[in-house]
This record gives structure tokens, C-alpha cells and sequence, in this order.
């Protein structure tokens, strides 16, 4: 999948290697991900927008966006899950984006081998997002 993050990274001043303990991977990870030699998870691209300071579909091409499977990923639930994503930041400032992005990873996969994502389903994944990150935070407290 086509990204921004070698853009995005030099725009803040960062090396491979600083945004790699930023984020907890290797610096060799973070160069084939920038070269398009390795895939991102939802999880890294959260943790990457979130060390950017910027939204995740940020760091997606444009063009990336526009192709519903490009390579493998399913771009339309990608886009419901970063909408609800920085929805649930923003209510929720107590949650840490990691466990959002671990919680969004795993509506992912769960999401991801349903039928087409319908108006329907948006608003069942909002809801078990929510849910999920009510129960973290009950956790924590």
C-alpha cells in the first residue's frame, strides 16, 4: 500500500530510527514499510499517525484510497475504522491510542470477513468499537 510516512517523517525532523522507538519497531522495519517492500498493520498506521502528529488517512496516498482492495486491504472499512477511530480519541482522551488501535485491529480483522460493508454495519462497528473502548477504560480505572 502506497504511503506518506517517509514524507510525513522527515516533515517532523525524524530519522528511521527515531520514529522506529517512537513506535517500538525496528528501524529496518520502518525502511520497508517506507519503500513499499512490507505491509502495515492498522495497528502500526495508528501508531505512526499518532508519532506524526497526524491523522492515519494522512499518511495513505490519495490514490491508495481510491482502489477498494489495494493490496489486500479493505478501504472502505480502513476509512470507517480511522473515522471512528479519531472519533473515540477525541471522546475518550483517557484511552491511549495503542489500545484504540489494538481494539480497531481486531474490529478489522472481525469486520473484514464479512459481507460488504453497509450503512448498517458502520453503525454495528461503531457501536462494538465503543463498547470494546468503554470496557478498556473500565479496566484501567
Amino acid at each position: 500500500m502506497k504511503n506518506r510516512i517517509k514524507e510525513m517523517r522527515e516533515a517532523e525532523g525524524l530519522s528511521q530510527a527515531q520514529l522506529g522507538k517512537t513506535v517500538g519497531c525496528k528501524q529496518t522495519v520502518i525502511s520497508k514499510i517506507e519503500a513499499d517492500k512490507q505491509e502495515m498493520t492498522v495497528e502500526q498506521l495508528t501508531q505512526f499517525a499518532s508519532a506524526l502528529n497526524v491523522h492515519p488517512a494522512d499518511l495513505i496516498s490519495a490514490k491508495e484510497w481510491s482502489s477498494p482492495h489495494a493490496a489486500g486491504v479493505n478501504a472502505p472499512l480502513l476509512r470507517v475504522i480511522m473515522r471512528v477511530l479519531a472519533k473515540f480519541l477525541r471522546k475518550y482522551p483517557a484511552l491511549h491510542a495503542n489500545d484504540a488501535a489494538n481494539i480497531m485491529t481486531s474490529l478489522y480483522r472481525q469486520y473484514a470477513l464479512r459481507e460488504p460493508l453497509t450503512q448498517a454495519n458502520e453503525k454495528r462497528f461503531e457501536a462494538d468499537a465503543e463498547l470494546l473502548i468503554k470496557h478498556e477504560l473500565t479496566k484501567r480505572a
